[in-house]
């Protein structure tokens, strides 16, 4: 349970840090993701809610701020802040379905291939039928639901509205459901809401050049796992 957070960190880091430096702050990153699980578990123990990937956002945000003054840590070129005054929405793009509905879960760990995204199927697939079937279920929510609110074609293809919206079916409909009666109906309409939600995060962080990352899972999920303990129908 500590390890998820600190391989997402390290892997994240690598990823959007540049330098030869690096490798070590992302390992350095990773352990001390373990620990601030650990103490986000403790902080959040009442509040009944999982802790997710919480730890590893908030740590990798944090870390990939710190490249404006320290000059130990770089930004990698690829993560530009830009400015909301001068963003242009351009939904223009290839409409490749059969990527968009292989890339969303590749996107859970950073890869943008179709191959990772087809052997990551199989082994949800093989973890249990039912996390196949909802992680399918909710990358072609995130996709029909991103194309017909007018969402940029190469963010929806590459599979960045999809992500999102697998984890949080799989979590509010079968991880923590709790043995509630509409948790399938619930699991969907939050994969559904992932997409403004991950709209609005990448609009929000643009100018400080940083990326949703999983926040969209995480404040979904919290959404309705946390309404369920006063609305039991959910």
């Amino acid at each position: 349970m500590f390890g998820y957070n600190s391989e997402l960190t390290g892997m994240a880091l690598s990823l959007f840090l540049s330098g030869e430096d690096r490798w070590i702050i992302s390992l350095i990153g990773a352990a001390i993701a373990a620990i601030f699980s650990a103490a986000v578990t403790h902080v959040m123990k009442n509040t009944g809610l999982p802790i997710l990937t919480f730890p590893f956002i908030i740590l990798t945000w944090f870390l990939l701020l710190t490249t404006y003054r320290l000059v130990t840590f770089k930004l990698s070129p690829e993560l530009i802040p830009q400015d909301l005054s001068h963003w242009t929405l351009n939904i223009k793009g290839e409409t490749n379905w059969l990527n968009g509905s292989i890339n969303g879960i590749g996107q859970i760990f950073f890869l943008d291939n179709s191959l990772p995204g087809i052997l990551l199927y199989i082994a949800v697939f093989s973890a249990g039928w039912k996390f196949g079937l909802y992680a399918i279920i909710g990358n072609a929510e995130a996709l029909i639901t991103s194309y017909c609110l007018g969402g940029e074609h190469n963010l929806i293809f590459m599979g960045l509205y999809g992500y999102n919206a697998i984890l949080t079916i799989i979590g509010v409909s079968i991880v923590f459901k709790d043995d509630q009666r509409f948790a399938p109906l619930t699991g969907i309409f939050a994969a559904c809401l992932t997409v403004p939600v991950t709209a609005s995060m990448l609009t929000w962080l643009l100018p400080y050049g940083l990326p949703a990352l999983t926040m969209p899972f995480v404040l979904c999920s919290w959404l309705f796992l946390g309404a369920r303990k006063v609305l039991p129908l959910l």
